[in-house]
């Protein structure tokens, strides 16, 4: 990336970025439709490995395209932001997807003993 931005690339951060996402989203998607444990453990790992090292890139996007004199508010605002996200929002979509799945196999479990009782 420094290669990039030495040569006058001025959009390398996010060309960096975009390349981490086009490789880890695949292997984060395939990871869940795999059934061995390994290979699941291997995709996953991939995938935290790309999917997380935006954060150093996208500072330094943050530290680029702010102004001088709000260059230390845009990057508190920026880490307050994946914070709150990250933090606040991902245990809770976490919660809410396992209660929904859940609650969506109970009802598979209940369908299925009411046409077993009503097949005897």
């Amino acid at each position: 990336m420094d290669r990039l931005f030495a040569r006058g690339v001025k959009d390398a951060h996010l060309r960096v970025f975009m390349t981490c996402l086009i490789i880890g989203a695949p292997c984060g998607i395939a990871a869940f439709l795999v059934s061995s444990p390994y290979v699941f453990l291997a995709l996953i790992t991939l995938t935290h490995f790309f999917a997380f090292s935006f954060n150093g890139y996208a500072a330094a996007m943050v530290q680029l395209v702010s102004p001088p004199a709000l260059r230390g508010r845009m990057a508190g605002l920026f880490v307050l932001m994946l914070i709150i996200c990250g933090n606040g929002f991902g245990p809770l979509s976490v919660g809410t997807a396992a209660r929904h799945r859940g609650t969506m196999r109970r009802c598979r479990l209940r369908q299925r003993t009411r046409r077993s009782a009503r097949s005897r």
